[in-house]
């Protein structure tokens, strides 16, 4: 009985090796986080920079923005995802001296023009200059 399993086994395999090889199938497999070494480079009252490390064999790139860290809104317009040749983007249209979460996920294109996500980053947090009319100075008389 031992024996049968293991043939059955083989025989799955064998079909699924055949059927990709013979229908020129291609297997993609992308890391759990494939973007990974996300930061903050710079702030302004109303934007943020963030760069991240390329993701090896990324087409682009999804960036997602969140206020609370839990519902995230992608920062790209249309269907298709932001292709970089660098890996930063300035987020704009923020607010003034808040906090924001910062999610990135990595887009692949296949030989045959699929595209493919990778899995979402981890949320780093990044927070947008003060505004300018709400700093104060005071002078000693």
């Amino acid at each position: 009985m031992k024996t049968k399993k293991i043939s059955i086994i083989r025989m799955i395999i064998m079909t699924v090796i055949a059927v990709c090889f013979f229908c020129n199938l291609t297997m993609v497999a992308h890391a759990e986080n494939d973007v990974t070494e996300i930061k903050q480079t710079a702030a302004g009252e109303n934007t943020v920079m963030v760069s991240w490390k390329k993701a090896e064999g990324a087409y682009g790139y999804n960036v997602y923005i969140s206020t609370d860290g839990v519902t995230f809104v992608r920062t790209t317009k249309g269907s298709e995802c932001d292709v970089y040749n660098d890996t930063k983007k300035k987020i704009s249209n923020l607010t003034a001296g808040s906090t924001y979460y910062v999610s990135i996920e990595a887009v692949y294109k296949d030989s045959e023009g699929n595209i493919t996500s990778g899995t979402m980053s981890d949320k780093v947090e990044v927070v947008t200059a003060p505004s300018a009319s709400k700093i104060f100075t005071s002078s000693i008389k």
